[in-house]
């Protein structure tokens, strides 16, 4: 069960959400669990992104992303439509890919942003970091 608060492991846990739904954005505002009220200005932007449940790439949207960062609710919706997950899952592109041997210092680059992305997951922790690469 998901519920708001905050797991075991310190990752902020949210009511499961129905993406596809026609919300209006007096629904969508009521839907915002207490923690993420404080952040309803921004939560309001990105969910007016928001075409059947994924975000359409759009100058603009760019630049909300750019300047404001990406709400937790949204950010593997916003990862998935920024990065063209679902053209790259489709194409096997990602397998091909993951045969090729990275560069060194794209290897620093991913341990770097582990350990801004994820500091408190035991799983990104020094004794693990070192079976990722």
């Amino acid at each position: 069960v998901v519920r708001n608060g905050t797991g075991g492991n310190g990752i902020l846990l949210a009511r499961p959400r129905m993406f596809l739904t026609n919300l209006s954005e007096s629904e969508f505002v009521r839907s915002l669990g207490p923690e993420e009220v404080k952040d309803k200005k921004r939560l309001l932007a990105f969910f007016q992104h928001l075409h059947e449940g994924q975000f359409q790439v759009t100058p603009r949207f760019r630049e909300l992303v750019r300047k404001d960062g990406v709400p937790w609710r949204y950010r593997w919706l916003a990862w998935r439509a920024l990065s063209c997950y679902s053209s790259i899952h489709k194409s096997s592109i990602h397998e091909r890919i993951a045969q090729r041997s990275m560069d060194p210092k794209t290897v620093e680059l991913y341990m770097k942003d582990l350990d801004r992305t994820f500091p408190s997951i035991e799983e990104f922790d020094d004794d693990h970091k070192g079976h990722l690469a």
